[in-house]
């Protein structure tokens, strides 16, 4: 029971999650057009706030999460350091890292075929090997975008939340033919995967009868 508390967060931030994407669809399409796109950043990051909350309370049900604020440098980092929560979040790392990795290979074997050209002489148009797309995406890792949002997330003047002057834009993967929103894509695949990861460790503990974990009938 104790770990219930913990996986509310989790669902909690699903949802956020759930609503950026759905808003993020409707401004793909044309069909919501925004001023400021802000809001929709938020709840991207205020997904990923809960859910790194829900992880440190599975770690410690008595912990105080509000502690935290909306610090999502320091949660990450207390999460990345923390005995259950470590290993969901490298996985997650890697999970983005993987999601890059072939959609970026996808892109440049899709333009290579377009070119009819060999790799070799594709170079010239700026196809990467698999190597170089592989350096390439450590510009693309998840902590660098946690981190990025963290100060634009923070309690005090927060970018995300209030008109606060100062430089604000996203990275965007602009290659192959791509323009991917860097940080909305990543934060999303990294809960997406923190989410999945979190709910079926939790089921597996629950069906175990694992202390602190409701029973199969409770």
């Amino acid at each position: 029971m104790q770990h219930d508390k913990a996986l509310g967060f989790v669902e909690l931030g699903k949802s956020y999650l759930d609503a950026s994407r759905a808003l993020q669809a409707d401004l793909d399409q044309a069909s919501l057009r925004l001023r400021f796109e802000h809001p929709v950043d938020l709840l991207f990051a205020h997904a990923l706030e809960l859910m790194l909350k829900g992880c440190i309370l599975d770690d410690d049900p008595g912990r105080s999460v509000e502690d935290f604020g909306h610090n999502l440098a320091r949660l990450y980092a207390s999460v990345r350091r923390s005995k259950r929560g470590g290993p969901l979040i490298r996985a997650s790392e890697k999970a983005v890292r993987n999601r890059w990795r072939d959609r970026l290979r996808g892109a440049r074997d899709d333009l290579q075929s377009g070119l009819g050209l060999p790799i070799e002489a594709a170079k010239d148009f700026g196809v990467l090997s698999n190597a170089e797309i592989g350096s390439a995406l450590d510009e693309l890792d998840l902590r660098r975008q946690v981190y990025w949002a963290s100060d634009r997330h923070s309690q005090g003047g927060s970018m995300f939340r209030y008109l606060v002057p100062g430089l604000y834009s996203r990275d965007k993967a602009m290659i192959f033919g791509l323009n991917d929103d860097v940080f909305r894509l990543s934060i999303f695949w990294g809960c997406e995967e923190l989410h999945r990861a979190f709910v079926a460790r939790w089921r597996e503990q629950r069906q175990a009868g694992s202390p602190g974990y409701p029973g199969p009938s409770d």
